[in-house]
């Protein structure tokens, strides 16, 4: 009973019709799965069973992206230094207590104290010069003159304005017309005195950040590629 069943799985997998491989020989046939239908059959899908593919979570991903752009980008020593003491900086007492709208400040002052003052004097020196120039412009085109300055501080920038036209070519009324103007300006300029420090304070960070520090890279990059000695070739 079981030597047909056998012959028979074995011609329809060998696509031999059935009976044919008892007329050849009487020999008892052997079992024979071609390769191709192995494959195919449940016992190998059960034997060899495919790996699972890793799968990198967002952190890792990310961890990735930020060494290989570590690895473009290499960074400067001062950026070296910059990430060791405020690595130091977070675990100060006083840092942690400070309150958190405080603490860029705080940062900028321990960790670039110099680039902080820079950025201060530079905010200062802005916020003067271009007030001055467009409230002169504005009093000297529309003739309006702002009441209630100091008398004192009006009668000095007077002083130097007029100092400062002497020779310009101008017939003298329009010289007086520009030198009030002036030294409205220089006096309202000199009112804002309280509000110039503070904003000039808060944007300090700001300024050192986009301004300093990518401008220091500049010049550092370029006076390090000028100093490079060349190695002399032996004759």
């Amino acid at each position: 009973m079981l030597l047909p069943l056998l012959s028979m799985r074995r011609s329809i997998l060998l696509g031999a019709p059935a009976g044919r491989l008892f007329l050849r020989s009487n020999r008892i046939p052997t079992l024979a799965i071609h390769p191709r239908f192995f494959s195919i059959s449940k016992p190998c899908s059960l034997i060899y069973q495919p790996k699972a593919k890793a799968t990198k979570g967002k952190e890792a991903l990310s961890l990735d992206n930020s060494q290989q752009n570590a690895k473009k980008r290499p960074a400067s020593i001062s950026d070296v230094e910059d990430a060791e003491k405020e690595a130091r900086l977070l675990k100060n007492k006083y840092y942690i207590k400070t309150p958190k709208i405080l603490r860029p400040y705080l940062k900028e002052v321990m960790i670039r104290p110099v680039g902080f003052a820079f950025s201060i004097v530079i905010l200062q020196q802005v916020f003067v010069v271009v007030p001055f120039l467009m409230l002169w412009y504005y009093f000297f085109q529309t003739g309006y003159t702002p009441s209630g300055m100091p008398a004192d501080v009006v009668a000095r920038g007077l002083d130097t304005i007029t100092r400062g036209l002497v020779n310009l070519d101008m017939d003298a009324t329009s010289k007086a017309q520009m030198a009030a103007a002036g030294a409205a300006s220089y006096a309202l300029t000199k009112a804002l005195l309280p509000v110039r420090i503070p904003v000039c304070v808060m944007l300090a960070p700001w300024f050192d950040k986009w301004c300093l520090r990518p401008i220091t890279r500049l010049f550092t990059a370029i006076f390090k590629k000028n100093t490079v000695v060349k190695p002399r070739v032996p004759k």
